[in-house]
């Protein structure tokens, strides 16, 4: 596969492997299909081929288009069954998915389960409708399923504005909040404010936020989540008026009982739950823990 990115591997109960990537091609380098592969001991590995393939379909706008897949990733729940997941995007459409409601449901995100190891895959079903990126799967002990994702406004921040949650309590057969809504804003903290060109600061600002790509687990002996984040700092303007970001690593905590608050416009999360800056410059971050 050509120019291979956002690999994630998860260890089966048997103790085999299960490895997912996307190819680096298409718009701004996202991927466009997914792939996956497994193994017995890390070594010798299977190609399994696509777990989702881009493929042609004709927008809301009537035009020819391309639906793309990227961020591909799997967990296996206590049941056994593998759940994978990954964002879906129609390309020409994207940018304006945020502000014209009917291309929203062009993009989102797809799950589908495998009870043998990803041989056969079937369920396949959207959870979440608008741009999104970067989703991560977690089985909490009570059996409920929690999506988190990075949410996106492509109006104000591109492809980043603080990480939003879906959560399913039958093993990701339903969804909530239903398609067509709004997901549940969890993490995220103020990055600055984008003002309307027309206004200048006059005009009524657009909040951005960052908090991205998040990788989470629940503590040892508690029921607290803690997440790796990616969080963008700093926007300079380059000659030729496009913008640069500059990222750090952050880290961010649910309450201690594990429950979250769910942020209106203008709610960030509270100080005392984030680490804004592990790691001064740095993107793309993933969390693990040991015993």
């Amino acid at each position: 596969v050509n120019l291979p990115t956002y690999s994630r591997i998860c260890r089966l109960k048997d103790g085999s492997y299960i490895l997912t990537w996307q190819n680096a091609i298409g718009t701004n380098g996202n991927g466009q299909d997914t792939f996956y592969a497994t193994s017995k001991d890390l070594k010798t590995w299977k190609y399994m081929g696509y777990l989702w393939q881009s493929k042609a379909v004709t927008n809301a706008a009537g035009n020819a288009d391309t639906r793309r897949y990227t961020n591909a990733n799997i967990i296996q729940l206590s049941d056994g069954d593998l759940l994978a997941v990954a964002a879906f995007s129609t390309v020409k459409t994207y940018g304006t998915s945020e502000t014209n409601s009917k291309y929203r449901p062009e993009q989102g995100l797809v799950i589908k389960k495998s009870r043998d190891g990803g041989l056969i895959w079937y369920g396949e079903q959207e959870i979440y409708h608008g741009p999104c990126w970067e989703a991560h799967l977690m089985e909490l002990p009570s059996g409920e399923i929690q999506c988190f994702f990075s949410e996106s406004r492509p109006s104000v921040s591109g492809s980043h504005s603080g990480t939003v949650m879906v959560y399913s309590q039958d093993k990701g057969s339903t969804w909530y909040p239903q398609l067509g809504g709004n997901a549940l804003r969890v993490m995220r903290k103020h990055w600055w404010n984008e003002y309307p060109k027309s206004g200048g600061k006059f005009g009524n600002p657009m909040f951005c936020y960052t908090y991205q790509m998040p990788v989470g687990v629940i503590l040892n002996n508690s029921n607290q989540f803690a997440f790796a984040m990616e969080s963008a700092n700093a926007r300079t303007k380059k000659a030729d008026g496009s913008t640069s970001d500059q990222f750090s690593i952050a880290i961010a905590f649910s309450k201690p009982d594990g429950k979250w608050v769910y942020f209106e416009e203008g709610e960030v999360l509270p100080r005392e739950q984030r680490i804004d800056s592990v790691v001064v410059r740095g993107a793309a971050p993933y969390l693990v823990q040991f015993k």
